[in-house]
């Protein structure tokens, strides 16, 4: 994308792709299947999920920590 402003057939086609994806629902539909494979996914490693979340743990307690240090 260039600097400055959308020219009139950017902003045309843009309004056409926002339409487009609300007529056919595309957002909330594309959402849920992705939510679906992520889910299957967790669902099918479910103890290397569970070691990532236990390091994000640690990892949010020490920055906790040294933000409450000031």
């Amino acid at each position: 994308m260039k600097g400055g402003p959308a020219s009139r057939e950017e902003i045309r086609a843009a309004q056409a792709d926002v339409g487009c994806k609300a007529q056919t629902d595309l957002v909330s539909i594309w959402s849920a299947v992705e939510k679906r494979i992520q889910d299957d996914v967790v669902a099918a490693h479910p103890a290397e999920f569970h070691a990532l979340r236990e390091t994000k743990d640690r990892q949010l307690a020490a920055a906790r920590a040294v933000l409450a240090r000031g």
